[in-house]
C-alpha cells in the first residue's frame, strides 16, 4: 500500500469518527417521550472498530 493512498483511507476514517461522534450527540438528547432517529447504542458499536482502523493506518503510514 503506497503511503498516499492510506493517508487518504486514514482521512476518510477520520471523517466517518466525526460523523458518527455528531449522530451519536444528535440522538442522545431527545425530549421526554420522543424516541431518537438512530439507536445511540447501535451507533456506539461502531466507533470501537473504526478507531481500530484509525490505528492500524497510522501504525503503516509510520512505519513507512
Amino acid at each position: 500500500m503506497k503511503l498516499a493512498e492510506a493517508l487518504l483511507i486514514l482521512s476518510d476514517i477520520q471523517k466517518k469518527l466525526a460523523q458518527l461522534k455528531g449522530r451519536i450527540n444528535a440522538n442522545i438528547k431527545v425530549q421526554e417521550g420522543d424516541t431518537p432517529s438512530e439507536d445511540p447504542n447501535k451507533l456506539r458499536v461502531d466507533a470501537p472498530y473504526l478507531s481500530q482502523i484509525t490505528q492500524h493506518y497510522l501504525d503503516l503510514i509510520t512505519r513507512h
